[in-house]
């Protein structure tokens, strides 16, 4: 068919490559990424051992909750009440 695209060379759907360098930088702040590759595997290395941590909390059992509009992952460890305050209750079951 005229004017198809169906078996064109991919290249034609992407940033020439002349002008790449010259739009690499406003390309990385637009997509929110470094511009460096180290920060990116850096990046995704954390969030790996993130993902790894709640794998292991959630297959042990363990509380998952938002505070504030945090994921915590581990249940609260016991501190001990404030001074002059009696020992909250234990929750019910």
């Amino acid at each position: 068919m005229a004017g198809s695209r169906r078996h064109a060379d991919p290249e034609t759907y992407l940033i020439p490559r002349s002008s790449w360098p010259g739009r690499r930088e406003e390309v990385a702040k637009q997509t929110d990424q470094p511009l460096h590759a180290e920060q990116r595997l850096a990046a995704c290395e954390s969030e790996d051992q993130r993902l790894s941590d709640l794998d292991r909390v959630l297959a042990g059992g363990g509380e998952v909750r938002i505070e504030d509009g945090d994921l915590v992952l581990r249940p609260l460890s016991a501190r001990g009440s404030p001074r002059g305050r009696p020992d909250p209750l234990p929750p019910a079951r």
